[in-house]
């Protein structure tokens, strides 16, 4: 991981099913993007099929070989968080996405 570039995007939609489907594009590069993306899966959660999923909603988290990749959307916006660890994603989702409950 000594290459690794650590990223964090927040984006404002126009509405909460433009920002879901973005974050689902997003979820889905992961494949392409990837060798390998496994989606952290919380108690009782399904795991999402990313080759067809068209809207993705709440928080989701995957392990890849750079670290995890986080994508929460809230309403119209989306934070993605890539390869920072949790207490830097738990901080900016506090502050970028005040409703999210921070676990």
């Amino acid at each position: 991981m000594a290459n690794s570039l650590k990223t964090r995007s927040v984006l404002r939609w126009a509405d909460a099913e433009g920002a879901g489907k973005f974050a689902a594009i997003y979820a889905k590069s992961l494949l392409q993007r990837y060798k390998q993306a496994q989606q952290v899966q919380k108690d009782g959660e399904k795991p999402i099929d990313l080759q067809t999923l068209a809207i993705l909603t709440g928080t989701h988290s995957w392990l890849t070989e750079e670290g995890t990749v986080q994508i929460c959307v809230e309403s119209n916006k989306v934070l993605v968080a890539e390869s920072l660890d949790q207490t830097t994603v738990d901080r900016l989702r506090q502050e970028l996405l005040p409703m999210t409950v921070v676990k």
